[in-house]
């Protein structure tokens, strides 16, 4: 089976509760939302190559909805 694409969006001088909204807003209106990942730029990420940002992004995103299966994985076992 081929790897689902992650899509990438990054956030750039958004105030915290902005980029929530703007982050609710896509994902609500997105047909794949797991596809989606979200980054705000940081004075560290701001230095990185483009490349290595977007791969970092993607490794954090697979991380993040790994993690977010087994909890409802685990919320599932301890329902039954």
């Amino acid at each position: 089976m081929e790897e689902k694409k992650i899509k990438s969006i990054l956030l750039h001088n958004f105030e915290d509760k902005e980029a929530l909204e703007v982050m609710r807003l896509l994902k609500a209106n997105f047909p794949d939302k797991d596809s989606l990942a979200f980054a705000m730029t940081t004075e560290n990420n701001k230095e990185m190559q483009v490349k290595d940002l977007l791969e970092h992004l993607e490794e954090e995103h697979k991380n993040m909805l790994a993690w977010q299966r087994s909890q409802a994985q685990a919320k599932a076992e301890k329902a039954e």
